[in-house]
């Protein structure tokens, strides 16, 4: 059994308002450049945006916590036995109770940004629309918590890392 040296954690309140100050920039900087290339270019849609947002949101969710657990997979960090997906209050969380280097934490953390924030992104540019708009802002968005994670970790991405079960975040251990 592995002693725990530092726990890294946030409860669900604090993860996405800091999350979401980790990617207001990024989120800023997207719309900026985005409306510099197609403003005038959109057109109006019928689509109902909230109900559109919703099922982003839905689906960006599942895909967004799978991707962490196959990040850790692929690392051949664990198994997918170790792998648990949880939805708790519209929350999705993705868990892995098997301790992993820091490096392959790390890259099963930045996985879903990697794939659907930069994947989306790219998408953005080439079909430019409103879907595209939206989905893109949807997995940035979600990605908040990921990179504030990531930055809090890396100081110990030589260690040991376990993922918390219940908490946003993480314990070194020995």
């Amino acid at each position: 059994m592995e002693k725990m040296v530092k726990e890294v954690t946030y409860n669900s309140i604090m993860v996405n308002i800091l999350g979401f100050l980790c990617v207001l920039p990024l989120l800023a900087s997207y719309m900026v450049v985005y409306r510099k290339c197609f403003y005038g270019k959109l057109t109006d849609t019928d689509i109902n945006i909230t109900l559109l947002i919703i099922i982003l949101l839905l689906i960006s969710m599942l895909i967004h916590e799978a991707l962490h657990g196959g990040g850790w997979v692929l690392t051949k960090g664990c198994t997918l036995k170790n792998i648990h997906i949880k939805f708790n209050f519209m929350m999705a969380s993705c868990h892995c109770d098997k301790p992993l280097t820091g490096s392959k934490y790390m890259f099963g953390l930045v996985l879903p940004f990697l794939t659907l924030a930069v994947g989306t992104t790219l998408l953005s540019f080439v079909y430019p629309s409103t879907l595209t708009l939206f989905a893109t802002l949807v997995n940035i968005a979600l990605c908040g918590g990921d990179i504030l994670l990531f930055f809090r970790m890396f100081p110990y991405r030589h260690q040991k890392i376990i993922d918390h079960p219940t908490k946003a975040g993480f314990a070194v251990v020995e």
